[in-house]
């Protein structure tokens, strides 16, 4: 039977802090990319992943029309400046920061009139 939310309020602060470091190893150790593609043509996204301004893992993604997928894998928890560029001519520039979050991805998205945007998707 899972606890209710009341339950784990009057846990006791060393019962929290003993599931907090549980928590951490569930912490991924690579970053992953999510492209979602709201066009209705393919798209190449190329993105480059840069510590002080050497690269570190470059990839390219073609992403058929009216799709999202995720790409796991794709370089490692870290800071970095990523590179996006689309079809090779769309260019934009992305901080891109280990949060200590479980999740950090990457996030590209191509609007239907082929314009991209890029973040950081922070799944804390």
């Amino acid at each position: 039977m899972l606890p209710t939310r009341r339950a784990l309020l009057r846990a006791s602060p060393a019962a929290l802090i003993g599931v907090a470091g549980c928590l951490d190893r569930l912490r991924s150790d690579r970053i992953a990319v999510r492209v979602d593609n709201r066009d209705d043509g393919r798209h190449a996204v190329d993105v480059e992943f840069l510590s002080d301004g050497d690269l570190v893992t470059e990839e390219r993604f073609a992403v058929a029309a009216d799709t999202e997928r995720t790409y796991g894998n794709v370089a490692a928890a870290g800071e970095y400046t990523v590179d996006v560029t689309l079809d090779g001519e769309t260019h934009t520039v992305v901080d891109f920061t280990m949060r200590g979050c479980t999740d950090n991805t990457l996030f590209v998205a191509i609007d239907a009139d082929a314009t991209m945007t890029a973040g950081v998707l922070d799944e804390c």
